[in-house]
């Protein structure tokens, strides 16, 4: 199939944003999509059933806004650090209810500690004071290593979704247009347009396109090469004809 050249992003953005987009079926995985026809058969042959004819009439201007198309792998390391990014306030919001239980645990230790203390009929019963003594360690020890086990558990539980999620071990196609993308797996693709998108987030090693509030389309940056460039001033473009929102995440909280 001819490869259709790419056109000047602004100029196809500002007038796609004007017009609104056709509906279109979602695409399904077939060989004959493939092999489209992109000019009228003869008349000779159209008295035979064509498909990829039938197909091109029903979306004429399937390829007109094609923009570029990137191919890349999600690693391990990449989902991991996707799901510290996204998982942040959980992990904090853990971190300081693991630190206030520490806290009252060690209160409620010293204090029975005290009363056990004072009373005279259990003062040289020495193995009561076992019991306070471990509320005290408990306490101290969720105080000073919430922060370690909460990003730790965090990663654990990362990674064995990583490798649960079958499509994630192959890599993965996205073809952009000016008005929409398409994502590729495993021979399946889904289509996004832009206007329907929530938002988009980016830090040192990834670009995030959140299709909706919790769920997002991941694209490392280490495998983009040029076209990291490019996807960073297309979401830039998005972001200002659509009305979207972009943010930037620090990544300096998830390497503990």
């Amino acid at each position: 199939m001819k490869q259709p050249e790419e056109r000047d992003l602004q100029s196809q953005m500002e007038l796609l944003h004007t017009e609104e987009p056709q509906p279109q079926e979602d695409p399904q995985p077939s060989q004959d999509m493939q092999d489209q026809p992109q000019q009228e058969a003869p008349l000779a042959q159209q008295e035979e059933p064509v498909l990829e004819e039938e197909e091109e009439e029903e979306d004429p201007v399937q390829e007109e806004d094609f923009l570029f198309e990137i191919e890349f792998r999600v690693r391990e390391r990449d989902y991991v650090e996707f799901q510290e990014d996204f998982s942040r306030k959980n992990v904090k919001a853990a971190i300081k209810r693991s630190r206030i239980i520490g806290a009252v645990e060690i209160a409620v230790g010293i204090l029975i500690g005290i009363f056990t203390f004072l009373d005279p009929n259990s003062r040289e019963q020495y193995l009561i004071y076992i019991f306070p003594a471990l509320l005290m360690i408990m306490g101290i020890w969720n105080i000073f290593s919430s922060r370690k086990s909460s990003w730790k558990t965090l990663r654990k539980n990362a990674s064995r979704s990583y490798f649960s999620a079958a499509y994630l071990q192959h890599p993965l196609q996205i073809r952009f247009y000016a008005d929409r993308f398409q994502q590729i797996a495993q021979g399946f693709t889904r289509e996004f347009y832009w206007k329907d998108i929530h938002s988009f987030r980016e830090n040192r090693h990834q670009f995030f396109i959140l299709v909706k509030e919790k769920s997002c389309v991941l694209i490392p940056k280490k495998d983009l090469g040029d076209n990291e460039q490019k996807v960073a001033e297309l979401i830039d473009k998005v972001c200002e004809v659509y009305g979207k929102k972009k943010y930037k995440i620090r990544n300096e909280e998830q390497y503990i």
